[in-house]
């Protein structure tokens, strides 16, 4: 008996929660702001013509830029990667900010709105000014991206929820063959060029080291999970993932067709944790059973 009451209980909880009216999910503000590091230096493999410029605020220690630059002396000034470039805003992004660098090219912050439990907001984006050049890299090498992302309660940004403070990204690229055989995608579809470049990242600069096609392709669509806050009594978990492509699909990884201008851009999300409405249910189940004892 004692058994089937508790189960009971159990049964009411889950009906109890299940119930509960919907209210709105919260929205959240954030401010994202970051770029490319000098620091560790990339390495020799893209060519040893290397150039950092449009520097952008970050922690007031650090140098971050908004565009590398590599094999400079090459076709059309090389190829080039930016972050945040104002030309290039993905449609899936609404800063509300100034641009900033020469000629206001740049979104020197990204000042956004996020709903909860949704696929999330756009905090940033790179683009990859492809020229073909001759540098010819046998698998992916790192370049950092160095970023910050703060959340707040409301939109004015008086009250702080969350700050990640300085984190570190690895951005690892592909300079493949300009010509024939191409290497295969992830995801088995075709080049668009001749035989695209390749971008993905990870959290972190501890392997900050060239990594084979293989090892790259087990980065590929990254999602992480990077901190968390409470909110009106519930947990929520904040997330990154990426690269997305301009339509808004997740990429296995963010292809760069030769000779143009490709973009690839990163979502936080922000979840509730599941743990909060297992809690209310453990809570109602307990007020069952004291109040069994008790008769």
């Amino acid at each position: 008996m004692k058994a089937r009451h508790t189960l009971l209980f159990a049964a009411l909880a889950g009906a109890f929660v299940a119930a509960a009216p919907a209210s709105a999910a919260p929205v959240f503000y954030f401010n994202a702001y970051g770029g490319i590091g000098e620091t560790p230096a990339p390495s020799d493999s893209f060519g040893g013509d290397t150039d950092f410029r449009d520097p952008n605020t970050y922690n007031g220690l650090t140098d971050v830029n908004h565009l590398f630059n590599w094999a400079a002396s090459e076709n059309n000034g090389g190829s080039w990667a930016t972050i945040n470039e104002a030309a290039y805003t993905p449609a899936a992004a609404s800063p509300d900010n100034a641009v900033d660098g020469p000629g206001g090219n740049y979104y020197s912050h990204i000042n956004d709105s996020v709903e909860a439990n949704t696929g999330g907001s756009v905090i940033g984006w790179l683009t990859h000014h492809n020229n073909p050049i001759p540098v010819i890299m046998d698998g992916y090498d790192p370049f950092a991206v160095l970023y910050h992302l703060d959340i707040y309660s409301d939109p004015l940004k008086t009250n702080l929820l969350w700050a990640s403070g300085p984190m570190d990204f690895t951005v690892y690229f592909w300079e493949t063959l300009n010509t024939a055989p191409c290497p295969d995608k992830p995801d088995g579809s075709a080049h668009a060029s001749v035989c695209d470049d390749s971008f993905v990242y990870t959290q972190g600069l501890d392997n900050f080291s060239e990594l084979t096609p293989a090892e790259a392709y087990a980065l590929a669509s990254f999602d992480q999970a990077i901190g968390s806050f409470m909110y009106q009594g519930k947990e929520y978990k904040v997330s990154l993932s990426g690269f997305f492509d301009q339509e808004g699909d997740l990429c296995p990884c963010f292809w760069s067709p030769e000779d143009g201008v490709n973009t690839g851009y990163i979502k936080a999300s922000v979840v509730p944790e599941p743990a909060t409405l297992a809690l209310l249910g453990m809570g109602l189940l307990g007020m069952g059973t004291m109040r069994r004892r008790k008769a």
